[in-house]
């Protein structure tokens, strides 16, 4: 199985104790995936929904103390079979474009954030995609960003920009939605953090 795991997540609230939770929440997944590999032999990967389930379970007391919780959305791509499997904490929505079609789909989950107390097991979503496409990552930084007149970014003048730009190269895509932002903007100061990461498949 050959897999690429990637993962995007934002911190309620800001400053050095949103910052130093976020290095702990990373810490925790990677500790959680190298006992899960280990316990399974390293004869198969565990699924994100089991590696969220025991990263939640060993989190949900410092985020409750805290009273701050996660937004997170943890995606594996499978170059074997094409397949795109995630689980979405409350994350903005993953846009996928297709390459094939030249147009975008919205994907979301039904969790809710990390630190909030687990009622139903987390779920996870598998979507077929193909070769050329892509995947646009995402923090509420880029859609909530303002103009002087307070009006927001939003999702969806980001996918319509995604969609119409889709076929130029992933690193110039990205130097452009932040042009983008910034000319609509009128600052490259901003209230929040600006994170997007876009993951293209060859």
């Amino acid at each position: 199985i050959v897999c690429f795991d990637f993962v995007v997540g934002d911190v309620m609230g800001k400053g050095v104790l949103a910052a130093l939770l976020g290095a702990a929440m990373k810490s925790h997944f990677l500790r959680v995936l190298n006992e899960q590999l280990r316990l399974s032999g390293r004869k198969e990967l565990p699924e994100p929904a089991k590696i969220i389930s025991s990263v939640h379970s060993g989190m949900i007391d410092q985020l409750e103390d805290l009273e701050t919780f996660v937004t997170l959305c943890y995606a594996r791509f499978d170059m074997s079979k094409y397949i795109f499997s995630f689980v979405d904490c409350g994350h903005m929505r993953t846009i996928h474009f297709h390459d094939d079609l030249n147009t975008c789909s919205l994907l979301r989950g039904v969790n809710m954030p990390l630190g909030f107390p687990e009622k139903e097991p987390f779920r996870q979503i598998s979507v077929h995609f193909e070769p050329g496409d892509f995947f646009v990552f995402y923090s509420d930084g880029v859609t909530e960003s303002k103009n002087k007149d307070g009006d927001l970014y939003g999702e969806k003048r980001l996918v319509d920009f995604v969609q119409a730009n889709g076929k130029i190269r992933p690193e110039n895509l990205i130097k452009s939605i932040w042009n983008d932002i910034v000319a609509f903007s009128h600052s490259e100061i901003f209230e929040d953090d600006v994170t997007c990461v876009l993951v293209n498949i060859d």
